[in-house]
């Protein structure tokens, strides 16, 4: 029997033994991920971005914990939760493809909709990203057909969401997985 787990601590997954790669992982691996998004701060922020969302989403935030510099982006969520009729069915859980070896923790998974929440800019590899997050709830039995990425705005107004409607988006991804294998390789 495979046991599948996500060190919260590395944030590293693991299945038995082995150490697997994340979906962000590999898309950095191949050059995707701009410099930005990895510098301390950004990534810092992005952490505490979620948790205040996943906390939202479960209906658990206590608003008075939540830091000034990351009050627009959770405000802007909840926002985005205030005013869409989606029905959430599971918050950041943590899964892997058996068959292609790589893991990742989606953001939300509503009803039609598999979303992943961002403080930032749109870039090409989101698409690719949800792409790969959908296709490991699909593994989990979720239904969800739909893709979007959901902008939050740090002036609390109402995000930006763009769907991802490409179907090659998968395959796009599972290229980038077989090159960041080669390049894992060396």
């Amino acid at each position: 029997m495979n046991v599948f787990r996500f060190d919260e601590v590395s944030h590293e997954y693991w299945l038995n033994s082995v150490r697997i790669p994340s979906v962000t992982q590999i898309l950095d691996g191949v050059g995707l991920i701009s410099d930005f998004a990895k510098q301390p701060l950004a990534a810092e922020r992005g952490k505490l971005i979620h948790l205040a969302c996943k906390y939202l989403a479960n209906g658990v935030l206590d608003w008075s914990t939540v830091d000034a510099s990351i009050l627009g982006y959770v405000c802007s969520y909840a926002k985005f939760l205030e005013h869409t009729a989606w029905k959430i069915l599971a918050v950041e859980q943590s899964l892997h493809d058996p068959e292609y070896l790589f893991a990742g923790t989606y953001d939300v998974l509503f009803s039609d909709y598999l979303v992943d929440i961002k403080s930032g800019a749109p870039a090409k590899w989101h698409a690719l990203q949800t792409a790969a997050y959908r296709r490991l709830a699909s593994w989990a039995g979720a239904k969800a057909t739909k893709r979007a990425t959901v902008y939050l705005q740090e002036d609390g107004s109402i995000p930006n969401i763009i769907e991802h409607n490409d179907r090659t988006d998968l395959a796009r991804f599972l290229a980038c997985r077989t090159v960041y294998e080669l390049l894992e390789r060396k």
